[in-house]
């Protein structure tokens, strides 16, 4: 091993989620949209057998430098070129919203899992107020524009000439899951604020912040989690 999960990507708060079900220890995971590999070199490093995939060999090379034992692979979500029923994990995490086909990307994490496998999904939440994967004018975020109906949502894309970027409700992933998986857990998550924990003058905000956690108004997190299993397909 060389160096750790190091980008303001990782988020040991996401992992703890998926700990919760599943332990990474002598389990084979699928970490899709690796990025720079941060989550495969944690699953690698606590006991489980990492495989990264993803789009761009930048990231790849990067996850690489980082962590040799990792199997990294330059490679679509959308046709996974992993044999079937050979996975015990698939993590997706804010991966979804990039692919032109979500469904065919949940479509191939079926595939390639096990009969007993799981999926884990991170995928922006609509009630969110802020619009994510946006810099327009220096501002990385666009106010309360994710509460807005979806026909406007894509003419402000287009306005400001961005490729427009779907976002989720808890239905929404419902519906795109549930015929091949179980549902065990599903819910928002609050921002994990790595990049300003350490600045002095953020740490009451975000001590007032997390304890949403326990209120109603964590409806509104960052993201949406759902872990769930494979339901197995009886032959006829």
């Amino acid at each position: 091993m060389t160096n750790g999960p190091t980008s303001n990507a990782f988020s040991l708060k996401r992992i703890e989620l998926i700990e919760k079900h599943l332990s990474p220890e002598n389990k084979r995971i699928l970490d899709i949209g690796c990025g720079v590999g941060d989550y495969s070199y944690y699953f690698q490093s606590h006991g489980g057998e990492a495989i990264g995939l993803d789009l761009r060999p930048i990231h790849i090379a990067k996850g690489h430098s980082k962590n040799k034992n990792v199997n990294y692979i330059i490679g679509d979500a959308q046709n996974i070129s992993i044999r079937s029923s050979t996975i015990d994990l698939v993590f997706i995490n804010e991966v979804l919203e990039h692919v032109p086909d979500d469904e065919k990307v949940i479509l191939e994490s079926n595939h390639v899992l096990k009969n007993d496998g799981y999926i884990s999904i991170f995928a922006p939440n609509k009630f969110y107020p802020f619009e994510g994967h946006w810099n327009i004018g220096g501002f990385g975020v666009f106010p309360f524009l994710s509460w807005a109906p979806t026909i406007i949502r894509k003419w402000v894309f287009k306005l400001f000439k961005r490729n427009y970027i779907p976002i989720y409700t808890r239905s929404i992933l419902k519906k795109m899951v549930s015929p091949l998986f179980n549902i065990i857990d599903i819910h928002e998550i609050l921002p994990g604020f790595k990049r300003y924990r350490k600045r002095v003058q953020f740490k009451k905000i975000i001590r007032i912040i997390e304890s949403l956690e326990k209120t109603p108004l964590k409806r509104l997190g960052v993201s949406i989690f759902i872990f769930a299993k494979k339901k197995v397909q009886l032959l006829s």
